[in-house]
């Protein structure tokens, strides 16, 4: 298994380089199993937003490009996303 630190690397690079609506504050990558015992990735991207919403044009396709990403370094886990405003986050954090 690759390690956290890479994958939260390829899907920060991913989610700074495609969202300009907003500004992210925080990728929080989380891994889980789904109930049929597939591994994901539950990805939280904090931000903050004058309409507190993120333009969905750039959220577009994201998934697709992050997998991308994390197929290069081996990783299979399949990412889901969640785009919580700053004021929503509360002490969101990685699991450990």
């Amino acid at each position: 298994m690759v390690a956290d630190k890479k994958v939260k690397s390829a899907i920060s690079k991913v989610v700074r380089e495609k969202i300009h609506s907003g500004k992210i504050l925080n990728v929080v990558v989380n891994r889980d199993t789904t109930t049929d015992g597939d591994n994901i990735l539950n990805v939280f991207v904090v931000f903050e937003s004058k309409n507190n919403k993120i333009d969905a044009k750039e959220t577009v396709g994201i998934t697709r490009q992050v997998r991308n990403n994390l197929s290069e370094i081996g990783e299979e886990s399949f990412p889901i996303f969640f785009y919580v405003e700053k004021s929503e986050a509360g002490d969101l954090a990685e699991a450990k």
